[in-house]
């Protein structure tokens, strides 16, 4: 958080990008699936929020596929919030 807050104010940045990546060997070592990394990516960017008056946070999750091909996504925290209550 502090370097968030530092960049801030050297950079006058307003945006932080939150990154997970998957298969993550630490994830798995934890037992922190996909679902789970991405509901603490959502408590993450609450937290950045709360600690840093004007921020926007954009979530990402990249992804290695089983045939080598890598991709980055964006993840929308409205979509993944509706869907994940859908899945209840």
């Amino acid at each position: 958080m502090r370097k968030i807050i530092a960049a801030r104010r050297l950079k006058a940045i307003d945006t932080v990008a939150l990154y997970s990546h998957f298969p993550c060997a630490m994830a798995d070592e934890y037992s922190v699936g996909p679902i789970d990394q991405l509901k603490l990516q959502a408590k993450a960017k609450d937290r950045v929020k709360a600690e840093v008056d004007g921020i926007r946070v954009s979530l990402f999750l990249h992804v290695h596929w089983q045939d080598e091909q890598r991709r980055t996504y964006h993840v929308s925290r409205k979509r993944f919030e509706d869907w994940l209550r859908k899945r209840e």
